[in-house]
């Protein structure tokens, strides 16, 4: 069970694979706020909303995607050692 988890968040962690997550998450939240429409569920629009704020979570992470680089200090400049 922990190898597949481990498997999934090393996907997850790559720029393909936060855009399949986020495809996945956004046509779930799809479903999800249409059936929310159709029985006027104030949970499911919960779930709904929810789904797509992870979706666009991970479109944004997988477009500002960073490998390493330098690492900034809370105003963008480059720390020093």
């Amino acid at each position: 069970m922990s190898e597949a988890i481990s498997s999934i968040d090393k996907v997850h962690g790559t720029r393909k694979g936060k855009l399949v997550f986020g495809a996945i998450e956004l046509i779930a939240s799809y479903l999800v706020v249409s059936r929310a429409i159709d029985t006027g569920s104030l949970w499911e629009w919960l779930i709904g909303a929810l789904l797509f704020i992870g979706a666009v979570n991970n479109f944004l992470k997988s477009i500002f995607h960073r490998n390493g680089g330098a690492k900034k200090d809370a105003k963008g400049r480059a720390k020093r050692k």
